[in-house]
């Protein structure tokens, strides 16, 4: 209402006179709907429309105090006014208690008259507390024993007496707090406060060093530890923030929290704080080290490769090349690094050292065999599983002048008509350097001082440099390269004359493409010339028959990839001759398996990456297979790529081999899988026991038997499950409440997604902790003339335990001699 004081303003200023003197004033735009008096805030109307959509449930108000000083100084506060008619929420009290971590109050020896025990606080969630607000001790309190201080904010439980003076050894008060609203609402709080000087309580023993190792690959929920105690009534605390741990604060079961790390924390000092049960006010601190164990899971990571290698053809076998850098975050085996060149290519030419890395040549590379090669190299470490990392390094062959030019056919016969004109072609030599580029370049030259002929430097034409006389010519020629390396031979031209038309070949191919397959006696070509000549072929492999016919008279070595031959065709007194090349036609030879059918043992817990098997198909083709549990890779070495589920026994896997022409060839593998351990197992229920008085934290079962299934439950019970199959008792039972405990359990594999699952059933027995009750009746009236054997009456007492602990039995301790009563029923007799 706009007649009731919304609140009373108290703001302070340390300096003193008219300069620490206070002036209350409300900001714009909220001064239009409120108004300050004196050191109170009022509304200027009984609904204030201080809001955007009236009618308003909040009004935030700015509330300014400055004082008279020069310059005078201000302060702002801004204010939250809940708008309502209606007092919508009770009280609440809350106690603080020293210290802060326990819910009781202790009245220590020697405490006198004033102590305090317990401070009191009242809030509302309704707005500020009026004036007519009030808490006071409801009951607990006959004795006198206590008294509460009541401040503006906060009230002050304080003793009365001096605990010397203090009868009981514990005190239960009942708090009540009213909001003074209307309607006035209420609220409670307990406190049970202790007598130290009246107790005798057992000393409390608490685990204080603990140690735990725990696999870094650990689920979130992981059991760690259990800080045992004598006693169920102690609270833990995990001290510290910012590990990856939890304790549970009634067991003292320390779980993960968050995933572990090795390589970022190995090992964790843990201090868990235990709170002792009432009375008493001390903590104990008990410390856990967990060990974090490093598992195999990363896989190994190359360092600083070059994008590219260059190795020079004149590089002696045997030298250093480069060395292959790698690491690896595990530690122990699974950072134990080992490497191994995959392609047959770079295998033939490279060597590495599996240990160091090292990669030296193996084997001279010519650049004018090869230019260059990808060298793919693997490195596995030494885990269980295996892990491995590859990477392909381009390497080129480079060029140098180590070979001179050199002429595949030393001599040149020609002939041309006598009286040729000047700049009539004689003859074209050629030479063969295997080098590139500029020391490749091959020049040719005229060795002898002879007149009447030149060469192309370049091209090594030969040409007359004035009219032909009758005559035969020798010219000898030469050739260097790019280098200044001079030719290994030279090539004799010799130039015949004739008054006839010159001899010429008339069917003549100068290069001959011969297939592997060519045998022995083969024709390859048929030379003819313009006039009859006798044939003669200068050649280890070839000969040439008076047809013409080119046959091949010894087999070509394998690793021959061309070869000249020199044929001579002679008429009369005149030859000419031809330089034929023999190119080598090496044809692939298609995929093909040796066996088309293999069988393998596979074990359950074989690692992911172990190699099983080579495929071998006669070369390096283009591997693929069907199978979804086997790897295979450019070198036909197949591994485990998925796991097999135990529930499979064998399976079927093809693997295909291709090469570049599409042909193709097939192995088929058969893999039987072998049984080292049990298979995983979950039965469709589990029928356990506990007694109703078991501790917080007690293990009742581990269910499965395999360490690569997660256990987990969606249902929140007093029983739960450990990621590793552990139940256990996660709070404590309310046995009155109930019998039996049903936990369904989700078992999943690691890596698999498979899951099994199951229902856990906990009964919960009792235990024989209440006394039997005897009935309110206890005299009966017998008349004297009451006969032997007549009814008395019955007992009828009871017992909150249940079963047989709950089944009573009667006897009489005295006046057998008058009585009897059933031991079963209670019934009394004479």
């Amino acid at each position: 209402r706009a007649s009731a004081p919304i609140t009373t303003l108290n703001a302070t200023d340390a300096d003193g006179g008219p300069n620490g003197e206070i002036v209350y004033s409300v900001s714009s735009p909220e001064s239009e709907f409120f108004r300050i008096k004196g050191n109170q805030l009022f509304a200027k109307s009984d609904t204030p429309s201080c809001c955007s959509s009236p009618p308003c449930t909040v009004c935030f108000v700015s509330i300014r105090a400055t004082d008279r000083g020069t310059p005078p100084l201000e302060s702002t506060v801004l204010l939250k006014v809940l708008l309502s008619n209606e007092n919508l929420h009770d009280p609440h009290i809350t106690l603080r208690l020293h210290p802060a971590t326990v819910d009781f109050a202790l009245i220590e020896v020697g405490a006198a008259v004033g102590k305090t025990v317990a401070v009191l606080t009242v809030t509302d969630d309704d707005g500020p507390l009026s004036d007519s607000s009030s808490v006071w001790i409801g009951s607990g309190n006959e004795d006198g024993v206590f008294a509460l201080s009541v401040q503006r904010h906060f009230a002050l439980l304080k003793l009365l007496k001096d605990s010397a003076d203090l009868t009981e050894p514990e005190y239960d008060l009942l708090f009540v707090a009213s909001d003074g609203q209307e309607p006035q609402r209420f609220t409670n709080a307990t406190l049970k406060i202790y007598n130290e000087a009246k107790l005798a309580s057992s000393p409390v023993v608490v685990e204080r060093e603990l140690s735990a190792s725990l696999l870094e690959s650990a689920p979130v929920g992981s059991f760690v530890a259990q800080v045992h105690t004598n006693s169920s009534g102690c609270h833990f605390e995990l001290k510290g923030d910012g590990v990856p741990f939890s304790v549970d604060r009634n067991s003292g079961v320390v779980t993960t929290s968050s995933s572990l790390d090795v390589n970022a924390v190995e090992r964790y000092v843990l201090e868990v704080l235990v709170q002792l049960p009432p009375p008493n006010i001390h903590t104990v601190t008990a410390t856990i080290t967990v060990t974090v164990v490093d598992v195999n899971d990363h896989a190994p990571s190359f360092a600083d490769l070059p994008d590219r290698l260059s190795i020079a053809e004149n590089t002696t076998v045997g030298t250093l090349v480069f060395t292959v850098k790698s690491t690896d975050k595990d530690r122990g085996d699974g950072a134990r690094l080992a490497y191994r060149l995959v392609n047959d290519e770079a295998a033939e030419y490279l060597s590495i050292e599996a240990n160091s890395g090292k990669a030296t040549l193996r084997k001279a590379a010519d650049f004018e065999e090869i230019h260059g090669f990808d060298a793919e190299i693997e490195v596995c470490d030494g885990g269980l599983p295996v892990l491995c990392s590859s990477v392909v390094i381009p390497v080129s062959i480079q060029d140098v002048n180590d070979n001179a030019p050199r002429f595949p056919c030393g001599t040149v016969h020609s002939v041309l008509s006598e009286g040729s004109p000047a700049g009539s072609l004689v003859a074209t030599v050629f030479a063969e350097d295997r080098d590139s580029g500029q020391a490749g370049t091959v020049h040719y030259v005229l060795l002898d001082a002879i007149t009447g002929f030149s060469i192309d430097v370049t091209t090594g034409v030969i040409r007359t440099t004035e009219t032909l006389r009758s005559k035969e010519s020798r010219i000898r020629v030469g050739a260097s390269d790019g280098g200044g390396l001079a030719s290994e031979n030279n090539v004799t031209v010799t130039l015949f004359t004739t008054r006839r038309s010159p001899l010429k070949w008339e069917s003549a191919p100068d290069a001959i493409d011969l297939p592997t397959t060519a045998a022995v006696g083969d024709t390859l070509a048929v030379y003819r010339t313009s006039t009859p000549s006798v044939l003669q072929s200068l050649s280890p492999f070839v000969s040439i028959s008076p047809e013409g016919g080119l046959h091949i008279t010894k087999a070509v070595p394998v690793d021959t990839d061309r070869f000249h031959a020199l044929l001579i065709a002679r008429s009369g007194d005149v030859s000419i001759s031809k330089c034929v090349e023999l190119k080598m036609r090496h044809e692939a030879r298609p995929p093909s398996f040796g066996k088309k059918l293999t069988s393998l043992k596979l074990n359950r817990n074989t690692p992911l990456g172990m190699q099983l098997m080579k495929a071998n198909a006669g070369g390096r083709f283009n591997f693929s297979t069907d199978c979804r549990w086997l790897r295979i890779d450019g070198d036909g070495v197949v591994s485990l790529k998925e796991l097999v589920d135990t529930s499979i026994d064998s399976i079927q896997c093809v693997v295909e081999g291709k090469d570049l022409q599409g042909r193709s060839d097939r192995l088929k593998i058969h893999v039987a899988m072998r049984g080292d351990d049990t298979p995983f197992r979950l039965n469709a229920t589990y029928n356990l026991h506990m007694r109703e008085d078991a501790r917080v934290g007690t293990v009742l079962a581990v269910l499965g038997n395999s360490s690569v299934y997660v256990f987990r439950s969606g249902s929140k019970t007093s029983i739960d499950v450990f990621p590793d199959g552990t139940i256990y008792l996660r709070e404590t039972l309310n046995s009155s409440e109930v019998d039996v405990i049903s936990l369904p359990v989700i078992a999943t594999h690691r890596s698999l997604n498979h899951t099994h699952s199951t229902v856990v059933h906990v009964f919960v027995d009792d235990v024989n902790d209440h006394t039997p009750r005897c009935s309110g009746k206890r005299s009966f009236e017998i008349d004297e003339n009451l006969g032997i054997g007549s009814t008395v009456g019955y007992l009828e007492a009871t017992d909150d335990d249940v079963g047989l602990n709950g089944v009573l039995g009667y006897r009489l301790l005295d006046n057998q001699e008058l009585l009897r009563i059933g031991p079963v029923s209670g019934k009394v007799w004479l």
